[in-house]
């Protein structure tokens, strides 16, 4: 079971991290938190779910994704408030703690290694369900709509991210104190998770590829606002329709590779496009950075996003709409 060894790994980094003495130690340490934790615990949990939930996808997914949304909210306090009471190193330990008693023991209890869960399709086979015909990776890749896709998924991340490493600056120049911005990012966060609830019920309803034709609307609107009137009114909406794109991007791009390519390489699939959502968001902030040297230049910053929206979410449309032919 994969997770298991993710989570192995995990504990052990984190008690690396309670030990950390030298400078260079926090290169290691750093790394494997952000692979083992952000990065493979949401992949393996989104894809098993994708892969064995085909009725009630959405909503299942909107269930993980809802405790992902919660613990973005308060796991930062929480450990901010753990570790000044207790110290840093204590802090981490515990974290190993709760990895080896409480997730790891949970993993092995509540997923039997005879669970169909840990052979998603087989229980569909012997049902007689209709199985998407899978596609490999490479096959994947060939695919000239996989990458417009791509292209449309990755904005979001890419932008989110420059916005909100470079909050500082956009709330100076737009007349918003860093506690307003701030109130903007817990709204950004209140609105995903919200969003999750109602997301996952449209995917069973309407199906992956017709939600995510929608899901940079409401970035649209967000980013046309700041660019019509900055102003921290508009900072607030844009946060918050952000984190309603954020939740139908996390959402339905899953359910969608699901849908489109089948579930046996899903998670070579996912790992693919997390490796460009990583590039993506690693070029965000720079690029928003350069639009923001010159405060003459935040309305064509904010006026060049919108317009990208608006052409990103034409290709969008024209993709599903391609892809809903191709599956008739």
């Amino acid at each position: 079971m994969p997770i298991l060894v993710v989570g192995g790994a995990l504990l052990v980094v984190s008690l690396f991290a309670s030990q950390v003495s030298q400078p260079w130690m926090l290169f290691p340490v750093l790394y494997g938190l952000r692979l083992l934790g952000q990065g493979m615990m949401p992949l393996i949990g989104s894809t098993a779910t994708a892969r064995y939930f085909r009725e009630g996808r959405g909503k299942a997914l909107s269930l993980i994704n809802f405790g992902l949304s919660f613990s973005e909210l308060s796991l930062p306090l929480a450990l901010v408030w753990i570790m000044g009471a207790v110290g840093w190193p204590w802090g981490w330990a515990g974290i190993a703690g709760l990895v080896a008693l409480v997730f790891l023991p949970a993993v092995w209890l509540l997923i039997p290694w005879d669970s169909p869960f840990q052979m998603p399709g087989k229980e569909a086979a012997a049902e007689g369900k209709a199985v998407v015909k899978s596609a490999s990776r490479a096959e994947v890749m060939r695919d000239p709509y996989f990458y417009l896709l791509v292209l449309v998924y990755l904005f979001l991340p890419l932008f989110m991210t420059g916005f909100m490493l470079n909050q500082a600056r956009i709330g100076e120049l737009v007349g918003a104190t860093a506690a307003e911005m701030a109130l903007g990012i817990t709204m950004f966060g209140g609105a995903r998770m919200v969003a999750n609830v109602v997301v996952g019920p449209l995917i069973d309803r309407h199906g992956a590829r017709r939600v995510f034709a929608w899901l940079l609307l409401p970035v649209l609107v967000g980013v046309g606002g700041l660019w019509l009137f900055p102003s921290v009114w508009t900072v607030w909406l844009y946060f918050l329709m952000g984190g309603i794109s954020s939740a139908t991007a996390s959402l339905s791009a899953t359910a969608l590779w699901a849908e489109v390519y089948g579930t046996d390489h899903l998670g070579a699939i996912k790992s693919l496009v997390s490796t460009f959502l990583v590039l993506s968001t690693a070029v965000g902030p720079m690029l928003v950075g350069l639009g923001l040297d010159d405060p003459q230049q935040l309305n064509g910053l904010f006026l060049l996003s919108t317009g990208v929206v608006a052409a990103l979410n034409l290709v969008a449309f024209v993709a599903i709409s391609s892809l809903l032919k191709r599956s008739k």
